[in-house]
């Protein structure tokens, strides 16, 4: 198939579109459940999504201004691409913010979680790799 081209491909478009949208739904427009059951998910540490990309996540009781080092039960395959952190706590000000990176040497399988906060807290973590 090609691209409908501007004034040259009249009728076209509803194609394309449909083509589109026909990728992970039904024809009644419900999702098409074949790749990816979302409702399967039961808390594991890792999820891959159709397309390769897998977001691990858990949460790690950091020390005062510490850095710990959380080891995936199992390693990115190919690649670490980013990751976040946020405190679990509502009462933790930004002042001493988390932060996390990868591992120099161990990118895949370690990533770092620092605690910049003045007591101990509970970080939840994300990575994302494929």
């Amino acid at each position: 198939m090609t691209l409908p081209t501007v004034g040259g491909s009249e009728n076209t478009w509803g194609t394309v579109l449909n083509a589109h949208i026909n990728v992970g739904h039904n024809t009644d427009g419900t999702h098409n459940q074949e790749d990816w059951t979302p409702t399967s998910y039961v808390g594991e540490e890792s999820i891959t999504f159709p397309n390769g990309l897998i977001l691990k996540q858990g949460t790690e009781s950091v020390a005062a201004n510490t850095t710990d080092e959380v080891t995936y039960a199992v390693a990115f395959p190919s690649a670490f691409v980013n990751s976040f952190v946020q405190f679990n706590s509502k009462a933790v000000s930004l002042v001493g913010a988390a932060n996390s990176q990868k591992k120099s040497g161990s990118e895949t399988s370690i990533l770092e979680v620092t605690n910049g906060h003045s007591s101990t807290q509970t970080i939840s973590w994300y990575a994302i790799g494929y």
